[in-house]
């Protein structure tokens, strides 16, 4: 068989003299069905390359084509050389190594047809060399303006401010007209300051205990207890999370366990995160850290190694792309999160072109891009080096004992699919008398003919299969539908065995030929990513020029030799469930058939590597991190964002608006002179004293945190936001520093209670004259259902995660976070997925939360466990005491003792149903004093349970316990 490029197969034809603008729709189609599909299996050999001496990244290269011919004929596909490739019909084979499915050569098809519409390209100036000049108003925007010191202005009423931040805030409400609300009671305010800082309700006891100190500092002394706990650690470290799109896996299309590839040391962050606010960090050293923690001075390196999991854990590629691409989309995810948490700058919209609102050329994209393009994946081993190597050295013997018996395996599958393959006639015509003969049956076929009655089955399945991937059995199929007899099926499967055997020889003689061509290459060009968890991510594979069936045959051999095909076609390595291929034995059906000699070595390989896995010491833990490649490397600027069309040079840098002089870099990847240009930027200040502010009060000064830009909001209170950005770098960039000053104001310690006339002016309390009532986080509504039941496990920090389920008694943020699948707890309550940076959690209000509490195992549990540490209280009363003791933190009133007294004397538990009231009727939603939302709200009121609802309470005080848990005051902080 000849191979020839497509390169070589194209001479020149005029160009059109004059092409028609492309219409809309012609634009859509090609951008979401041809330029990707180019991209994806052709830009990497035919752009810069010209293998051939084609182009096939403009029309104008398509039309021209390279030394034999045109690539595209507009308007007639099937004089289409492009076309009469991708379909491996003839000697010519596109793309190399691989197919495109039916779908994929239909929408080049009907591209060409239609006139191979390519739209024009209209690439920055950045990538074309011209220069990009940033306008003195654009340096002026008032987020790039250096920090200023403002003097905390004065006001009317002096009196009711206690710090500077409460004179900013009151000039602005008398500014605005506004008026504060009055300050919250304590026991509010001491559910609020507990859950802000540790994300976990107060005791009952805790309150009564804040309500009779009368000390001036009672509250401060409050404030810092809750500083200084681990619990504060473990909920700033949560918001932290959110910002860095922290997860535990990515999607991977190889992956067979349901195509997660999971990060088992994750966690190494999380908890470097919890310890590093636990000892107040410093915000410079904390942002260097994440960024270049392996390039830090040597007497912190070790302590800093996990903070680099913020891009070392992903966003990683999987997905089976050209190399090309997927470094492309890993850079672009390093850039858009770094960018937007650092910096509340949204470079990642320069990819394609200028920002199109803010100072960023597209040049300044790549030049950060430049940064990450000089990394690679690094895991970091955290335990010492003896460590590390004698458990690398144990499983590098394991690796290679499990290598031999899989050879092993392999070797004799390939033998009996030989010896199977032989009888490939004898099965035929089986399978035809199965469906042929009265009251046959593969068992009585199998048992009279001496065959194998399992071969014979798959036989008859897969004699039956539509003709989807090959035409092969299309006679087969007509003659058995047409009612055949037993000399047309022998002759049949006569040909067909010839057609397969001519398909086996030249698949081995053409896997001898690449294996030959790659051992040859083998030394000068195999070249690789390091990924997570050990993987490889081949590059430069495409040059390498392999040979391959055409489509059909390749098909057929991998059915009958590999993989059992699915009818329709598919992408091969996103089926999650592989079944072996017609003549492939695996497993039982491979072992029942080998003698005793290879059986019985078969059973010792197996136990040996068991007995090895046990003997094996515990594997160590690692931080997954980036580390600087031996070599820079500097990227040109992607024109229009294809990782395949260079313009102008990028050399490492910084954002040019921020920078004086050009802001290269020099020094390795230049990661560590990003994080230091970083945190000498105003905005960076401006931005993290924004999100603190912002984590206390419910929004933000800007209310668009990761948008400092033009596009996003402008300050509500300019001076406060730049008091807090100033205060907090003059007291050291310390966290807990800004913290206390904002929850030591009397801004923080307001009620939520409206008051006019500044409802009606300032309905959205940008101006802070009240407190936001607020709904728990997810991970707070978890905390408070376990703190309930009495089940909440505090006594360790940090660790692996776990599965968010009825077994796990931790705090909600150990919870296992997945990209590829969010928990139903997590999603359902808003936790963001973690493929992008979060600004902040929205609060959704649906029916499914109320299903929540209504049905699950979870909610029921607590409920339960909550009413046996409620029945040894005494009696009925004292029962509903305690109660609301644990769920409120407060005493019930007289009209729900009264009421949740007469529901305990019930004399049974009334079942839990959607078209009649549950035992919560009794405590009907009802608006609590200031100090809580609702008494208990019935959930079977709001939306009908799921089909299967679980068994409800079992007692009267299971279902107070479990309407107490469903409520909204305990649901809702004020």
């Amino acid at each position: 068989m000849r191979y020839i490029s497509l390169g070589l197969l194209c001479a020149s034809i005029p160009l059109l003299a004059q092409t028609p603008a492309p219409t809309t729709e012609q634009k859509e189609y090609f951008e979401n069905k041809i330029r990707p599909l180019l991209a994806q299996n052709c830009f990497a050999c035919h752009t810069n390359s010209q293998m051939g001496g084609l182009r096939l990244d403009s029309r104008d290269g398509l039309l021209k084509g390279g030394k034999s011919g045109p690539a595209v004929v507009a308007g007639d596909s099937d004089k289409s050389l492009l076309i009469t490739a991708v379909r491996q019909t003839t000697d010519l084979k596109m793309p190399k190594n691989g197919h495109l499915t039916d779908e994929q050569i239909q929408n080049l098809t009907t591209w060409i047809k239609d006139g191979a519409a390519w739209p024009a390209d209209e690439p920055s100036k950045t990538a074309q060399g011209e220069g990009y000049v940033i306008r003195p108003e654009a340096r002026k925007f008032w987020s790039f303006q250096p920090l200023q010191k403002p003097v905390a202005p004065k006001v009317k009423d002096a009196a009711w401010a206690v710090n500077d931040i409460d004179r900013f805030v009151l000039a602005k409400l008398e500014k605005e007209g506004l008026k504060p609300t009055a300050p919250a009671d304590r026991r509010t305010l001491l559910r609020r300051i507990t859950y802000d800082l540790t994300g976990l309700p107060p005791t009952y006891d805790d309150v009564k205990a804040f309500e009779s100190d009368k000390s001036a500092n009672a509250y401060e002394k409050v404030v810092d207890r809750l500083l200084a706990s681990p619990q504060y650690g473990e909920m700033w470290a949560r918001h932290w999370l959110d910002v860095t799109r922290y997860a535990e896996d990515d999607y991977r299309i190889a992956q067979k366990n349901m195509h997660r590839e999971r990060y088992k040391f994750a966690y190494t962050f999380r908890d470097w995160v919890i310890n590093a606010v636990n000892t107040d960090m410093p915000y410079d050293t904390f942002v260097k850290a994440q960024l270049a923690g392996d390039l830090m001075d040597e007497k912190d390196r070790d302590k800093m190694i996990p903070a680099l999991g913020m891009n070392g854990l992903g966003v990683w590629q999987f997905n089976d792309n050209p190399p090309a691409i997927e470094r492309a989309e890993e850079w672009h995810d390093k850039v858009d999160a770094t960018s937007k948490a650092l910096l509340g700058l949204t470079v990642g919209c320069a990819r394609c072109h200028d920002h199109k609102y803010d100072p960023i050329p597209q040049k300044d994209y790549y030049r950060l891009a430049s940064v990450f393009a000089s990394t690679t994946f690094h895991a970091y081993p955290l335990v010492t080096k003896q460590e590390a190597d004698a458990y690398d050295a144990k499983k590098k013997e394991l690796e290679e004992k499990e290598k031999n018996l899989k050879e092993f395996q392999e070797q004799l599958s390939t033998l009996e699919a030989q010896v199977l393959f032989a009888l490939s006639e004898d099965y035929m015509v089986a399978a035809w008398r199965v469906g042929s003969e009265k009251h046959a049956t593969v068992a009585s076929i199998a048992e009279k003919y001496k065959l194998d009655p399992e071969i014979l089955e798959r036989w008859t399945k897969f004699l039956k299969k539509k003709p989807t991937n090959y035409s092969y059995l299309a006679a087969w199929q007509k003659m058995v539908g047409g009612g055949g007899d037993l000399d047309q099926a022998k002759t049949l499967a006569h040909d067909f065995y010839q057609k397969a055997v001519e398909v086996d020889k030249q698949h081995a003689k053409i896997k001898a030929e690449n294996e030959e061509r790659m051992a040859k290459l083998k030394e000068a060009n195999e070249v690789f990513d390091p990924m997570p968890n050990g993987i490889k991510r081949k590059l430069i594979q495409h040059q390498i020029d392999l040979k391959a069936l055409d489509r059909e045959a390749s098909y057929l051999w991998r059915d009958m030799f590999e993989t059992d095909l699915p009818e329709s076609q598919v992408n091969m390595n996103d089926m999650d469930d592989k079944k072996p291929g017609l003549l492939k034995l695996t497993d039982w059906a491979l072992e029942r058939r080998l003698n005793p000699e290879f059986a019985g070595h078969l059973t010792r390989s197996k136990a040996d590597i068991e007995a090895f896995k046990k003997a094996m010491p515990p594997e160590y833990p690692i931080a997954s991190g980036l580390q600087d490649n031996k070599e820079p490397a500097d990227l040109k600027v992607f024109v229009r964002g294809n990782p395949y069309a260079f313009g102008e040079d990028a050399p490492r840098g910084f954002l040019s608006v921020l920078s004086e002089g050009n802001g290269n870099f020099s020094k390795g990847s230049g990661r560590l002179e990003l994080a230091e240009d970083i945190v000498k930027q105003p905005v960076a200040m401006r931005v993290v004293a924004n999100r603190i502010w912002r984590w206390h009060m419910g929004t933000g000064i800007v209310d668009t945190p990761n948008n400092f830009g033009v596009a996003g909001d402008r300050p509500s209170n300019p001076e406060l936001l730049e008091y807090l950005a100033s205060k907090f770098v003059a007291d050291g960039m310390s966290w807990k520093k800004l913290t206390k000053a904002i929850v030591m104001s009397r801004t923080y310690q307001l009620s939520a209670a409206p008051v006019e006339p500044s409802i009606t002016k300032d309905g959205a309390n940008r101006y802070y004259w009240r407190a936001n009532r607020r709904r728990l986080e997810a991970e707070g509504i978890w905390d408070g259902l376990l703190a309930a039941s009495g089940k909440l496990e505090l006594t360790k920090v940090g660790g692996p995660s776990a599965e968010m389920d009825t077994k796990m008694n931790r705090r909600g943020m150990y919870g296992e976070v997945s990209r590829v699948f969010p928990n139903d707890f997590q999603t359902l309550f808003d936790l963001p997925i973690p493929t992008l940076s979060a600004e902040k959690r929205y609060t959704t209000n649906v029916a499914l939360q109320r299903l929540f509490f209504l049905n699950n195992e979870f909610v029921h549990k607590q409920a339960a466990a909550m009413a046996e540490r409620v029945r040894s209280a005494g009696n009925d009363e004292a029962q509903v005491r305690k109660a609301f003791e644990i769920a409120y933190q407060r005493d019930p009133s007289a009209e729900e003792l009264q009421m949740s007294v007469e529901l305990l004397r019930e004399p049974s538990p009334a079942p839990v149903k959607p078209e009649v009231s549950g035992p919560s009727t009794a405590l009907a939603a009802k608006p609590a004093p200031e100090s809580g939302g609702v008494v208990a709200s019935t959930p079977a009121e709001e939306a009908k349970p799921a089909s299967a609802a679980p068994k409800g309470p079992e007692t009267p005080l299971e279902a107070l316990c479990w309407a107490l848990l469903s409520s909204n005051e305990f649901l809702f902080l004020n």
